[in-house]
């Protein structure tokens, strides 16, 4: 009875747990597009802005038709609104090459999924024989790549000084036909 009852509490955890995963993630591509939207918005606004400014600008030089350019340019009406459309611009162009970051994470990880390559976490054991060594003392697979290690609260990018330890967790990058060896060098 007593082992049914922790078969059931295992199995209602892991569904929970999945249930958990499925609505942060649902939440993260809700957060996602929130940031699109924002970002074509604020665009939309600025495009507004210019070409009301651009309007202005030529009702001005057209008021004025019997100066030159360069005295146009003197007008101080009309050299603010010249500064103002060229700031305008910028912002534009600024917030249009704004990139989300979940936006480069969801490309990577399509342009990994047609690849030949695969990223891996694996957990290390306490009976690794490279407990206390740094990743460069390791001598890894050469079709391994080491992208950090999580360490009990913290992650730490994995440089070649990086020491690896019991329970640490390694993510690493190689290709799917050397996946089996690459596990296997951590146990």
């Amino acid at each position: 009875m007593i082992s049914i009852l922790k078969k059931v509490s295992r199995d209602f955890t892991l569904v929970l747990s999945g249930a958990q995963e499925a609505i942060v993630t649902i939440a993260e591509l809700v957060n996602q597009h929130v940031q699109k939207v924002k970002l074509n918005i604020d665009a939309t606004t600025l495009e507004k802005e210019i070409q009301g400014d651009q309007v202005n600008l030529g009702e001005k030089i057209y008021e004025h038709a019997e100066i030159s350019l360069n005295q146009l340019y003197e007008k101080t009406e009309i050299h603010a609104l010249i500064d103002k459309v060229l700031k305008t611009q910028k912002k534009l162009e600024a917030t249009e090459s704004i990139v989300s970051p979940y936006e480069t994470l969801h490309d990577f990880e399509r342009l990994l999924i047609r690849s030949d390559f695969v990223i891996q976490n694996i957990v290390i054991s306490k009976k690794h024989s490279g407990i206390g060594l740094t990743i460069q003392e390791l001598k890894l697979p050469p079709q391994m790549l080491i992208f950090f290690i999580k360490k009990r609260d913290e992650i730490v990018l994995a440089y070649g000084n990086t020491r690896v330890y019991a329970r640490d967790e390694v993510t690493f990058l190689c290709e799917k036909e050397h996946i089996q060896s690459c596990i296997a060098f951590w146990k």
